[in-house]
């Protein structure tokens, strides 16, 4: 068996700390602190979350999360900004479709709601999120409404209508994981119909069920 060149063991050796571990740049680092805080937040309630929590999960001292990051607040941040990747890129996909206002609403909804049934633990990781105040997290907020209603137009009232949109997808869709026995179906006829006809249309369609 041939024996490696010294420059090569010296190379590997450079490569590894004293534990025998791969040494990760810092930016490799970095995403894996990421990766283990997605998968902390993900199964916890993100306020009650500790630097120790993701430091265990990451395998690194609780030091070096806070000089990654600082505080809580921006680490959410960023694992917020990186969870919305997936979702958004798929409402964005229906934003942009050449399908009609109607058809494009009940798409964004069921996606929403895919997104949600599939990756549950990201969904409510990202609903948690949306009401902490921590200034880089609502900052994260504003961008990612900015940028769906850009396809809207660049206009105050294209923001509105997202900001609102968003909100009622995520309440609506929070309740019914929740709380409610209905089928995905049901609950997409009623954000659709909620959406089109606000509360006087489901007002009007109860009042006609409870008079039939």
């Amino acid at each position: 068996m041939r024996s490696r060149p010294t420059a090569v063991i010296a190379t590997d050796m450079s490569a590894r700390g004293r534990d025998g571990r791969q040494r990760l740049s810092p930016e490799q680092r970095r995403e894996e602190i990421l990766a283990a805080a997605h998968r902390v937040f993900s199964s916890q309630d993100p306020s009650a979350v500790t630097f120790e929590e993701i430091a265990h999960e990451a395998g690194v001292s609780r030091a070096l999360v806070y000089n990654y990051f600082g505080d809580k607040g921006n680490l959410l941040a960023e694992v917020y900004r990186q969870a919305l990747g997936s979702l958004d890129g798929a409402l964005l996909e229906v934003l942009e479709s050449g399908q009609s206002p109607a058809a494009r609403l009940r798409d964004l909804a069921r996606r929403y709601v895919e997104f949600a049934q599939t990756s549950t633990g990201t969904w409510q990781m990202l609903a948690h999120a949306a009401v902490v105040q921590h200034p880089a997290v609502q900052r994260v907020r504003r961008e990612r409404v900015r940028r769906l209603a850009h396809t809207l137009g660049d206009a105050d009232s294209s923001e509105l209508a997202v900001a609102g949109l968003l909100g009622l997808l995520e309440s609506t869709t929070r309740h019914w994981l929740d709380a409610s026995g209905s089928s995905a179906e049901t609950m997409l006829e009623h954000l659709d119909l909620q959406v089109w006809t606000g509360f006087s249309g489901l007002l009007d369609r109860r009042v006609g069920t409870l008079a039939g």
